[in-house]
């Protein structure tokens, strides 16, 4: 695969996933999407998981809690979808997520982040991250 499109939060629903496919995208994913809220059954959450073509589709993931990530696995098969790949979200740099220890966070929580890749890869999809460089004192400040 040459060209990914990346995951857009409020942008990469099914149709525009499926319109940057026809056009060159060789994969596409879902904007990112919270486990903790997916595992709730969060109505709106789950309109999320759109995967109702067959455009070539990844799942992004915010997951922080090892023990939401195993409900996840554990209901995988409820929500009839079948993605191409996991993809966890290590780059989200909102100060929430990075405050509940996820996003950016998990770059420098090498054990947790090991430990949910371990999880997911239960699914027999290949996991992929999301990462960017860190939000350090300098990166904050200098932030756009």
């Amino acid at each position: 695969m040459k060209l990914w499109l990346a995951p857009l939060e409020g942008v990469s629903d099914c149709a525009f996933r499926t319109l940057c496919f026809k056009h060159g995208a060789d994969l596409t994913f879902t904007e990112m999407i919270r486990v903790d809220s997916l595992i709730r059954g969060n109505k709106s959450t789950l309109a999320l998981l759109d995967l109702k073509n067959d455009t070539p589709t990844g799942i992004q993931l915010l997951a922080v809690k090892p023990a939401s990530a195993q409900a996840f696995v554990a209901q995988f098969s409820s929500f009839h979808v079948s993605p191409q790949q996991i993809n966890l979200n290590c780059g989200c740099p909102s100060p929430d997520v990075i405050r509940q220890g996820g996003g950016a966070a998990l770059v420098k929580r090498i054990q947790r982040l090991q430990e949910l890749v371990d999880i997911f890869r239960k699914l027999s999809l290949p996991v992929t991250l999301k990462i960017r460089t860190g939000l350090n004192a300098y990166e904050q400040k200098n932030k756009t």
